[in-house]
């Protein structure tokens, strides 16, 4: 699963091994429905993300990757006129 921790200026991008609802049921405990239960003790990764005003408004959040190339890029969160993104490389075989 992927979170994102909202702190004014401060996001964290959060993968996490928690599993989703499918349904939502209250009385499982092993998935999550949406973030509610959520806890940071299943997290494999967490990194800071930089935030950046868009010069443009995104209606609908989009998550994309971004400056993509063999060895990397940045994965991206638009949203309203926030652009959140976090760098990543890619691990050689």
């Amino acid at each position: 699963s992927m979170f994102v921790d909202l702190k004014e200026k401060e996001w964290t991008l959060i993968f996490s091994t928690w599993a989703a609802q499918q349904t939502y049921d209250p009385n499982n405990k092993a998935a999550l429905w949406g973030s509610f239960g959520y806890t940071p003790d299943k997290d494999v990764l967490r990194t800071p993300m930089k935030v950046e005003a868009l010069p443009f408004s995104v209606d609908e959040m989009t998550i994309s990757f971004l400056d993509v190339t063999k060895t990397g890029g940045r994965l991206a969160i638009m949203w309203e006129k926030t652009l959140a993104s976090a760098a990543f490389t890619v691990a050689a075989k």
